[in-house]
């Protein structure tokens, strides 16, 4: 059976990656980065170029936040560490590279088409923007906040979160600070609410609290993207 391995950047990133494929149908180990590694995500696209070549059978994932880049960027930056780690000058344009029978996919994160985000003029897209969409929701949001005991505020709904947002983000603009990002607006979420561990324990509670259908319209096209089944390979003329 066709297994992924799954790179993630960041902690926040593999949190949401491993609530996300839990129940997938393939096989889904998402790993850690290498301690021993470099920091970055050039240490990361390395990593993943070196378990291409030795992995017996399966795919590669590599996600990576949009963040402002274009997707041909993106494409040109992982097939730049690929060509060099695989020692190729011949790998096409992506997102799909293969090397020695071994399949690489890059998939893009992020959600272009949030409103909130559009409406505040947010043009950086992160694994964060699905977050800010499921607390953004109040389904979403009361089956998160069922399951925390200890915060020390509750919104009534996902209106009163978002009207808050809104207001500290205003307030904070006038001051000269503009939030750029999801990744800031789920700071201020973690803040208003008391959640006192980390942004990848509150990531993961939130995704893995969602029920598959809510889930899946705010994550459904990055965990499709993800266990999509490689191209056929190219028969030589």
């Amino acid at each position: 059976m066709r297994s992924i391995q799954v790179f993630g950047e960041g902690n926040t990133d593999r949190a949401v990656l491993q609530s996300l494929l839990a129940d997938s149908p393939i096989p889904c180990a998402v790993l850690a980065r290498d301690p021993d590694a470099a920091p970055g995500r050039d240490a990361m696209l390395r990593l993943a170029a070196v378990r291409a070549r030795t992995l017996p059978h399966g795919v590669i994932v590599i996600v990576l936040d949009r963040n402002g880049h274009t997707e041909a960027g993106l494409h040109a930056e992982v097939r730049e560490v690929l060509a060099r780690e695989w020692q190729r000058a011949d790998l096409g344009e992506g997102p799909w590279w293969r090397h020695a029978g071994h399949d690489v996919h890059l998939v893009l994160a992020g959600l272009p088409e949030s409103l909130f985000l559009v409406e505040r003029g947010v043009t950086r897209r992160c694994m964060d923007d699905y977050l800010l969409e499921l607390f953004l929701d109040s389904g979403r949001l009361a089956n998160f906040l069922a399951g925390e005991n200890h915060l020390s505020f509750r919104p009534k709904d996902a209106a009163q979160l978002k009207g808050i947002l809104v207001s500290v983000a205003a307030e904070l603009d006038a001051q000269g600070v503009r939030l750029d990002s999801a990744k800031r607006y789920v700071h201020i979420v973690q803040a208003v609410l008391g959640f006192e561990a980390t942004r990848a324990t509150l990531a993961g509670h939130l995704v893995s609290r969602a029920p598959p259908a809510l889930r899946d319209r705010v994550l459904g096209t990055l965990r499709t993207d993800i266990l999509q089944a490689p191209p056929p390979p190219v028969k030589p003329a």
